[in-house]
């Protein structure tokens, strides 16, 4: 049906983007999903729908879903089916929290254009498009993004990078973003976080520092354990998953120890960020304070985000906080909680396409006045039987919804969501 749909590309070019799609290796800062139409287990349409930042004609303030595609086959049109994929990827798209719903079509497609009236479009624009072939040059480093984006889309777009470009950070942005992350929350006041922050010259001499300390490869005495010594489950097995799919885009085998060693020693690099920070706590601090630290670097790793620039926090760096302390010129009541890589991800690295997998609501919140509990609530199709199933096929959540009519039997499938 793809292939109707976008008869310009080959059925190995469809079928090869769809296994890049089902891999995550497609995956923006937006949620995307797809959902299905079947009669009697015969495919009869489909509708792909996502989000995006900007839609022509809807709000620019804040992200659109978008009908990335909407196709019903020939000899079940007019029977509702388009109509009632629409419906499911209106509901989708409110559930994301969307406002309104975007959509194309060709200026030829007179049938499209109907259909889309008839579920209610308005047209806002009509343009022609087109295209001049520019002779080759070479690019300079440019910041992924140069606008603001807002909250919702920096904490999607936000991803741990492991692979940066040699380009400099400007100095002013940075203590832009780490003056106003301070408003981050802190009981009572406290603002326990003390950093160090390393950029040109200074980061030059740590990298010549750390390449001494690397002689002697034995560890620092560690202050605190990252992880607990006995972790259990599901624990166990999300830290596990996310070490194995890493491995895997760098094509690192679980037998090739020397390799993953060298990979993991890559955070003593910071993984070729042009600039770093070093998150220092004072020892007399609790818990409590601990997690004002957390809300400081997650507000720090967003508004930065916002700037373009890519992070990977690093607690990593405990192992060595001797070492750092020790350059920066920490006092002895401070202790190295982590450490921060900060610049341009480099989007042509593998590694960098990684986006580690998120619990369903389910697993970690329970909304005490939703009525029966463990029951989900949102909008179904006008007709449509209650009967909603959650299904878990290599980690990708599949909901699988039904509608009985006199005339046919058509279920509704959603491949996704990719996140």
């Amino acid at each position: 049906m793809r292939a109707d749909l976008w008869p310009s590309a080959t059925e190995a070019e469809h079928a090869h983007e769809l296994e890049l799609e089902m891999s995550g290796a497609l995956l923006g800062p937006y949620p995307q999903t797809r959902f299905v139409a079947e009669l009697e287990t015969r495919l009869i349409g489909f509708i792909e729908v996502g989000m995006r930042s900007h839609v022509d004609g809807c709000d620019p303030r804040q992200p659109s879903g978008f009908i990335e595609g909407w196709y019903v086959v020939t000899n079940q049109r007019s029977r509702g089916v388009g109509q009632a994929l629409m419906a499911r990827a209106e509901a989708w798209a409110r559930e994301q929290g969307c406002r309104e719903l975007g959509s194309d079509t060709w200026i030829t497609s007179e049938d499209s254009q109907r259909a889309h009236a008839a579920a209610g479009f308005e047209v806002v624009d009509r343009c022609v498009h087109f295209r001049k072939e520019l002779a080759p040059s070479t690019p300079a480093h440019k910041p992924a993004r140069s606008g603001f984006m807002e909250v919702s889309e920096a904490v999607r777009h936000r991803r741990s990078c492991r692979a940066f470009l040699p380009q400099p950070v400007d100095l002013s942005l940075l203590r832009e973003a780490i003056t106003l992350a301070a408003r981050a929350p802190s009981g009572g006041n406290l603002q326990p976080w003390r950093l160090h922050v390393l950029t040109g010259d200074a980061m030059a001499r740590f990298r010549k520092h750390m390449a001494v300390r690397l002689q002697q490869p034995e560890p620092d005495p560690m202050e605190y354990m990252v992880y607990p010594p006995q972790l259990h489950e599901p624990y166990r097995s999300q830290r596990f998953e996310v070490g194995e799919a890493m491995y895997a885009l760098l094509d690192v085998s679980r037998d090739d120890k020397a390799g993953r060693l060298m990979q993991f020693a890559r955070n003593w690099d910071f993984f070729g960020a042009p600039a770093g920070l070093f998150c220092f706590v004072d020892r007399r601090m609790g818990p409590p304070q601990w997690s004002d630290l957390g809300m400081y670097l997650q507000t720090l790793m967003l508004l930065l985000a916002e700037r373009g620039l890519a992070t990977c926090a690093q607690e990593a760096w405990s192992a060595f906080h001797q070492s750092v302390s020790s350059f920066v010129g920490a006092p002895a009541e401070h202790m190295l909680f982590c450490g921060m890589a900060i610049g341009y991800a480099d989007p042509k690295a593998p590694v960098n396409t990684l986006q580690t997998a998120r619990a369903p609501l389910e697993v970690f919140a329970k909304f005490h006045d939703e009525g029966v509990a463990g029951q989900r609530r949102g909008p179904l199709l006008t007709g449509q039987a209650v009967d909603q199933h959650l299904r878990h096929d290599r980690g990708i959540g599949r909901a699988a919804r039904h509608e009985h009519t006199s005339a046919h039997h058509c279920g509704w499938v959603e491949l996704g969501p990719c996140r």
